[in-house]
């Protein structure tokens, strides 16, 4: 019997954890599995340090069936609406039975029961006096489970991976998804360090990395790393997103404060600080450290600024319009077939074809389009514009 487990991530680059997260969706039942994927953007405020149809390759030749991506606006949002999107195209495609994901507990009824939890009207109000405060808002949701639950408790909700389980969790629930869900507890080096531990390292570490890629081959699986290798022969491989920098401050100094305030995830004001920090700034980092404070986090100020450079306001970030395939293989071109009968949303992959089902596919279409033009110019062989509109998707025999 077919059973369709889906994973979120961003494969940026595809290590030596995905591989043990896709395994462990293998031996906990998974007969074919599709990836989430974040497209040219990641969550973290930046640029991939490769192209999405170059990641998408490594997954599928790494255990992945099916890649599609994950619209630009639910990449550069927190890790709810992160997690709302992602969830909201696994439910609508209609033949996923189950989610697999990586966390720092690895036990599933904690992640869940603390999913329940972050809603608690209680929780709520002990975390609007910690805002208040001015605590991020990920400290002030960790302080106010402590008040209410203790310090063992609210432990599990200070990490990066626990935190977006928890989302995915949460939005399972209040989509009515009633989709399995399971953990794999993370090993070796932790979330954004620099550093490895045997034969996992970060994502991070291995982006830092990236210009010395024979130094790292032992971190990847071998396919992946293959995949690397021949994107560095063809010039797409490692992104340099220090090429925009002049082009984002320039674009950024045309806005004006009607402009910011459309952005997504802005607290009331925080445009002031932005529009007045711009104007002083004469780089990124200074950008940055000009606008982030004790509860604006640095990731949250990169997103913030990545949106106001493509386009993407509060507006975009109503629910996916459709599902955008990147790649897949025999396994997945089921899936296809299934989809075409149960998807409730349009699926493609050209961006073109998907673009003329209504207002909402055009104006994502659009978004992700311009994003990928802009992106070309920070890899090592610039690209033309036009390359999210011709690029075929991946397909492995």
């Amino acid at each position: 019997m077919r059973r369709c487990f889906g994973i979120i991530a961003e494969f940026n680059p595809f290590h030596n954890g995905h591989a043990a997260l896709i395994a462990h969706a293998r031996a906990s039942g998974a007969s074919h599995i599709v990836a989430v994927m974040s497209g040219n953007a990641v969550q973290r405020g930046s640029f991939a340090i490769t192209d999405k149809y170059t990641r998408a390759r490594a997954a599928l030749l790494c255990g992945v069936d099916l890649v599609v991506e994950l619209p630009l606006p639910f990449v550069l949002s927190s890790a709810r609406g992160f997690a709302s999107g992602a969830i909201s195209l696994l439910k609508a495609m209609g033949c996923v039975d189950g989610l697999c994901f990586g966390s720092e507990s690895g036990d599933i009824d904690v992640l869940r029961t603390l999913s329940s939890r972050i809603d608690d009207p209680d929780v709520i109000c002990e975390m609007r006096k910690e805002l208040g405060r001015g605590l991020t808002f990920a400290r002030a949701r960790q302080r106010a489970v402590q008040a209410l639950y203790g310090e063992e408790t609210a432990r599990h909700i200070a990490s990066p991976n626990n935190i977006l389980a928890i989302e995915y969790l949460r939005e399972m629930a209040i989509q009515q998804w009633p989709a399995r869900a399971l953990t794999l507890r993370r090993i070796g080096a932790r979330h954004d360090s620099l550093g490895a531990s045997g034969t996992v390292a970060s994502a991070s570490f291995l982006r830092e990395k990236a210009a010395s890629l024979d130094e790292t081959a032992a971190y990847y699986p071998v396919k992946a790393y293959q995949v690397l290798c021949d994107a560095l022969q063809k010039g797409i491989f490692p992104a340099d997103e220090s090429l925009l920098e002049t082009a984002v401050l320039s674009h950024l100094r045309r806005l004006d404060k009607s402009h910011l305030k459309m952005l997504p995830d802005l607290s009331e004001g925080l445009e002031n600080r932005l529009y007045k920090s711009i104007r002083t700034s004469q780089s990124l980092e200074a950008l940055f450290g000009a606008v982030k404070t004790k509860r604006y986090t640095l990731a949250r100020i990169r997103r913030l600024i990545l949106c106001a450079f493509t386009g993407v306001t509060a507006s975009d970030m109503a629910s996916p319009p459709y599902v955008h395939i990147l790649g897949f293989n025999k396994k997945g071109s089921d899936m296809l077939s299934d989809m075409k009968q149960l998807c409730a949303l349009p699926v493609h992959t050209s961006l073109a074809v998907l673009e003329r089902h209504n207002a909402a596919c055009a104006r994502f279409a659009a978004l992700e389009t311009a994003m990928g033009d802009q992106y070309g110019l920070i890899l090592p062989c610039a690209r033309a514009c036009g390359y999210d509109y011709s690029a075929s998707a991946v397909f492995i025999k």
